[in-house]
């Protein structure tokens, strides 16, 4: 038998960047994806919020997709996974090690390695979008026209962990922000600020 208590446990002690302080969510949202779509997540980093999608995906039986760069590449990115006492070289590959601590999970995880600024999809149908990643307008469109043609009306939801990041960063930042605003009859606000941190929840309306 699956000890999902355990499960939560050792989740909440991977390296996060806002993924383990909204897991909960994440795991509810994953466990009522029908098994036929799919759960994307764009920008994994170390795997915090992955292993809260795995918890969820454990119940529903949908296969999870996950788009990063997998790679440490400056001084900000080592000195970000050494406040969780993980080490990098700068260059190094981190997928290894981001596999091998979701292997505990029994769920569906496809590894997408490569650039932000391209992103492609085999068209099943997304039931969640998780982004911790497209701040600019230039990375969040290319998601969008990668992903939201496979959006389900009514029924996708979508959290956008950085949502209200350009409060701390500026304008630049707050490209999520501007097509919310320029598409109101397509997307639901849900719940904001979840947990304290700067990620809205949605609901793609078609």
């Amino acid at each position: 038998m699956v000890d999902l208590e355990a499960l939560r446990a050792y989740a909440r002690t991977l390296p996060s960047q806002g993924g383990v302080e909204i897991g909960p969510w994440l795991e509810k949202y994953a466990a009522e994806v029908d098994p036929a779509q799919a759960i994307v997540e764009v920008g994994c980093w170390l795997g915090g919020g992955t292993a809260h999608l795995a918890l969820g995906a454990m119940q529903s039986g949908a296969a999870i997709y996950t788009y990063d760069r997998f790679l440490c590449v400056n001084e900000e990115e080592r000195g970000k996974a050494a406040r969780f006492d993980v080490h990098f070289d700068i260059g190094a590959n981190t997928l290894p090690w981001v596999y091998e601590r979701l292997k505990p999970f029994a769920a569906a995880v496809h590894f997408h390695k490569g650039s932000f600024r391209k992103f492609t999809w085999h068209g099943q149908k997304i039931g969640l979008y998780v982004d911790d990643l497209t701040k600019v307008e230039e990375l969040w469109l290319a998601a969008m026209a990668a992903f939201l043609p496979s959006f389900i009306p009514g029924k996708t939801h979508l959290f956008l962990q950085d949502y209200h990041f350009d409060e701390e960063a500026g304008p630049k930042y707050a490209a999520q922000k501007r097509y919310m605003a320029a598409n109101p009859a397509r997307f639901e606000l849900l719940e904001d600020r979840l947990a304290g941190t700067t990620c809205a929840l949605f609901r793609f309306l078609g």
